[in-house]
């Protein structure tokens, strides 16, 4: 009986544990469960804080976003691109895809078709994405803007498209600067390029770095050979000097100063020019000269114009200080030989009654044969040469070998390739010509032609008045001769 006392507590023992246990573990779950759902309602709430800050982004952002679905209704989009588009189109309309724009047209101005825009591309899969691409919008007033687009695809677990997303924002204000800016970098490139001048940019010691302008001036087709060498090399003499010094003055450190000097050098043609020549500095934020501006105008007429003034003028005084014909040719032909780099000059009396020309004087070099004497002009030149100089005109032949006007076989024993005749007419007749020559085909300029014209006239004037002196004291002698034998 003791026994069975004994044992019947301990099993009540037993239970009262099992049902602490139950009980502990109860309550643990229960806690759990709360805890479970307070972290549920925890994460809830924080979804929908994150959503809700989203949303706002989405709405409030600067850069303009809607979504299609894969068969291109649009699904959503945000205030700012209803701003862009300036309308609302109707979310879910089916009628109304890919894009909320009135009209799309590409960068080239062309018009694009709603279904072949980069939406419809990217959600036919026919490209993966788009990346800044440059789409017009028009609106409904008829105003355009441009736009970036950025277009992403949507995909599902299996990888098929079922949407895409397209981020675009506004660029009208910077296409117009750089539009402006393009606008006004081909206006001076123009302007530059019209100039009539040689625009250079060289380096403080004188190097060419650029030739913006002028290359044709200069007749170079390829100025690479020639960039990063002296500038200042290109002269000559005194030339070189005064360039140098030019480029020394400009760039002083202390705040260079414009120089100018006139130069004169050959182009690569071989084409001899005068250059009025301006260097200026070209200063840094510092205001000291970084690098130089080389301005180069051709002024070769004006030089030429100057030079030949002043060959005039010495030519008249040599006119003026011979008393004889002979001396004064002599002297003036060698002159003009000399000046005009020719081969051979010639003194030319005409007689047009005899269709004959008389050559009384020529200079020449040693390499070609004297003109001196008799010649029929139509063993030499056609009828229109004799009626055009009777007239008066200025005959220039370039090239005989090619010029319909001369014979080309008489002319090549006398190593003549070219020239020049001034007739003179007096008295309605020819009467004398002023002929100059070169021995190589030779595109006479036209200040050497004008200078022609003056000489002939003015030696001309001057062999009258030598002659005429002549027959007077000629005159006089015989009748003091006469008189003498009285």
């Amino acid at each position: 009986m003791n026994s069975t006392r004994t044992s019947a507590p301990a099993a009540d023992c037993d239970i009262m544990q099992q049902l602490r246990e139950m009980n502990e573990a109860l309550l643990l779950s229960s806690i759990r469960q709360h805890e479970l759902v307070d972290q549920a309602q925890q994460a809830e709430a924080l979804a929908r804080a994150s959503e809700e800050r989203y949303r706002v982004l989405f709405e409030s952002g600067p850069v303009a976003v809607y979504s299609c679905d894969a068969s291109g209704t649009i699904r959503e989009f945000n205030r700012r691109a209803a701003e862009l588009w300036d309308r609302e189109p109707a979310l879910g309309d089916t009628d109304e895809r890919f894009c909320g724009s009135f009209k799309l047209f590409r960068p080239d101005g062309s018009f694009m078709p709603h279904d072949q825009c980069p939406m419809a591309e990217v959600l036919s899969g026919k490209i993966a994405d788009v990346r800044d691409a440059e789409v017009l919008v028009e609106r409904p007033d008829g105003s355009r803007i441009t736009v970036v687009v950025n277009i992403r695809s949507l995909k599902d677990g299996r990888g098929e498209i079922t949407g895409a997303i397209n981020c675009f924002y506004d660029i009208t204000d910077r296409k117009r600067a750089e539009d402006a800016v393009r606008e006004k970098e081909a206006f001076n490139r123009s302007m530059i390029e019209s100039s009539p001048d040689c625009i250079k940019v060289l380096d403080l010691d004188g190097n060419l770095l650029s030739i913006q302008c002028g290359l044709d001036l200069l007749g170079i087709e390829d100025v690479r050979p020639y960039l990063n060498t002296s500038w200042v090399n290109f002269w000559e003499g005194e030339d070189r000097r005064a360039a140098r010094a030019a480029v020394e003055q400009a760039g002083e450190a202390s705040g260079g100063k414009t120089a100018n000097f006139v130069g004169y050098f050959r182009t690569l043609r071989g084409e001899p020019k005068w250059w009025d020549v301006s260097i200026s500095p070209i200063l840094n934020a510092g205001g000291q000269p970084a690098q130089l501006l080389a301005v180069s105008r051709d002024v070769t007429d004006r030089k030429r114009a100057e030079l030949n003034l002043a060959f005039l003028a010495s030519v008249n005084e040599d006119l003026a200080q011979f008393t004889g014909v002979d001396e004064m040719i002599r002297t003036v032909g060698a002159k003009i030989g000399a000046y005009l780099d020719l081969s051979l000059c010639a003194f030319v009396e005409v007689d047009e009654a005899a269709e004959e020309v008389v050559v009384f004087h020529d200079w020449h070099r040693d390499d070609v044969p004297s003109l001196v004497g008799a010649h029929r002009l139509a063993d030499f030149v056609a009828g229109d040469f004799i009626r055009a100089a009777r007239a008066g005109k200025m005959i220039v032949v370039r090239d005989t070998a090619t010029d319909s006007r001369t014979t080309p076989e008489k002319f090549a024993p006398l190593k003549i390739a070219s020239f020049l005749c001034a007739p003179l007419i007096q008295d309605g007749q020819w009467q004398f010509a002023l002929c100059l020559y070169h021995s190589v085909a030779y595109d006479w300029r036209a200040d050497e032609i004008e200078l022609a014209r003056e000489l002939t006239a003015r030696i001309w004037t001057q062999l009258e008045h030598l002659r005429a002196e002549t027959a007077l004291h000629e005159s006089e002698a015989r009748y003091r001769t006469l008189f003498d034998s009285i």
